[in-house]
C-alpha cells in the first residue's frame, strides 16, 4: 500500500523538506498521493540537512515530481543555497568543496578513487583498488579509516561493508573526473571485480552466486565501464562469463540476457573457442528460454554452446 502523508512526516528528513519549503513559497501540505515522492527525494539526498534544503528550494519552482526527477537525472551538486548562508554553505558542491579541502593530499586521492565503487564496498575490496605508487596499502589503510572518522564514509548494512553517501560519491567521481586518473581506477575496479567473481565461480558454483550478490551495483558498474567507449572488452567478456552464475541464481534473467549479448558482441578471434564463450553462450540460451521460450534464436544459441562445450571436451582428451 502507499505511504500516507502523516506517515512519512513522521521522519525528521521528510519533515525538514516540508518546513524548508514552506519557508520559501508559504503555504504548502503534502498530500497523500506526493508522500512516497518526498520520501524518495530525502532518501537519494541520504538526510543530508543541506541538500534537503537545496532540493526545497526547487519545489517551489518546479514541485515535488519535477524535482525528483532533477535528482534522478543527475544529482546536482551545484544548486544554490540561501545568499545569506556562510560560503560554504550557499551550494552542496562548495560544501563538499570545503570538506575536501580540509583533508591531506592523500585523503583527497583515496575519497576521489573510491568514487568508481558502487553500492558499497568492503575494506578489503577499497584497500586492493586504490592503493598505488602514490599512497600505499598501508597509508590508502589509514586514509580509508580516516575518511570513516570524519563521516565522509558510511557504514553499509552491517559493519563489513562501506559506503559512499550518493552525494559524496558524486562529489569524488567530479573530482576523479578531473583528474587522469578516472580510466585507471574504472579498470582497477573492473579487474578486481573480475577476480572475485571468478574466484567465486571456481570455489563453489551453487553457494557463491548468492554471497556475491551482495556486489551486483559493483558489478553493473564495472560491466558498464567495461562494455563503454573508453573500457576494455576483454575484461568485460572475462567478468559477463564469470558473473553468469550470479546473474541467474538472483534471477535476474532479463539483466543477465543483455549482458550476455553484449559481451557476445565483442568476442573476437582470440576469445572465440574459449570456455569463456561457453559459458556466456550457455547463460544467454538459459536466459532466452526462460524469458521467451525456445525460439529458433534461443534454440540456434544453445546448439552452438554445446558444440562449444563439446569441442572443448574433446580439446582436454587429446
Amino acid at each position: 500500500p502507499e505511504i500516507s502523508a502523516s506517515r512519512v512526516l513522521e521522519y525528521p528528513a521528510v519533515q525538514l523538506l516540508v518546513d524548508r519549503v514552506r519557508a520559501v513559497g508559504g503555504q504548502f501540505e503534502l498530500a497523500d498521493a506526493d508522500a512516497p515522492i518526498a520520501a524518495g527525494i530525502c532518501r537519494r539526498l541520504d538526510g543530508i540537512a543541506l541538500a534537503i534544503e537545496l532540493a526545497a528550494c526547487r519545489v517551489n519552482i518546479y514541485g515535488l515530481g519535477k524535482t525528483a526527477s532533477l535528482l534522478d537525472d543527475h544529482l546536482n551538486l551545484t544548486w544554490a543555497g540561501r545568499r545569506t548562508a556562510a560560503a560554504r554553505h550557499q551550494t552542496l558542491n562548495a560544501t563538499l568543496e570545503w570538506s575536501y579541502g580540509l583533508l591531506d593530499e592523500r585523503e583527497r586521492l583515496v575519497l576521489s578513487r573510491l568514487g568508481v565503487f558502487s553500492g558499497g564496498f568492503t575494506f578489503e575490496a577499497a584497500v586492493a583498488v586504490v592503493a598505488d605508487d602514490k599512497v600505499n596499502e598501508a597509508r590508502a589503510s589509514d586514509c580509508v579509516w580516516e575518511l570513516r572518522s570524519k563521516s565522509l564514509i558510511a557504514a553499509h548494512g552491517h559493519e563489513s561493508r562501506l559506503r559512499l553517501l550518493d552525494t559524496t560519491r558524486a562529489f569524488a567521481l567530479q573530482r576523479l573526473a578531473k583528474s587522469d586518473e578516472q580510466n585507471i581506477f574504472r579498470r582497477r575496479h573492473a579487474l578486481y571485480f573480475s577476480d572475485l567473481f571468478r574466484q567465486g565461480t571456481a570455489m563453489d558454483a551453487s553457494g557463491w552466486p548468492k554471497a556475491l550478490g551482495i556486489e551486483i551495483d559493483n558489478l553493473r558498474a564495472a560491466l558498464n565501464w567495461a562494455f563503454s567507449t573508453t573500457g576494455d572488452a576483454e575484461i568485460g567478456i572475462e567478468l559477463a562469463a564469470a558473473s553468469a552464475s550470479t546473474w541467474m541464481g538472483m534471477s535476474l534473467l532479463t539483466e543477465c540476457r543483455e549482458w550476455m549479448r553484449k559481451a557476445i558482441g565483442r568476442i573476437d578471434d582470440m576469445n572465440s573457442g574459449t570456455r569463456q564463450e561457453m559459458v556466456i553462450q550457455s547463460a544467454l540460451a538459459s536466459c532466452m528460454m526462460f524469458t521467451g521460450g525456445m525460439t529458433e534464436e534461443s534454440y540456434a544459441t544453445w546448439a552452438k554452446a554445446r558444440l562449444l562445450a563439446e569441442g572443448l571436451k574433446d580439446a582436454e582428451h587429446q
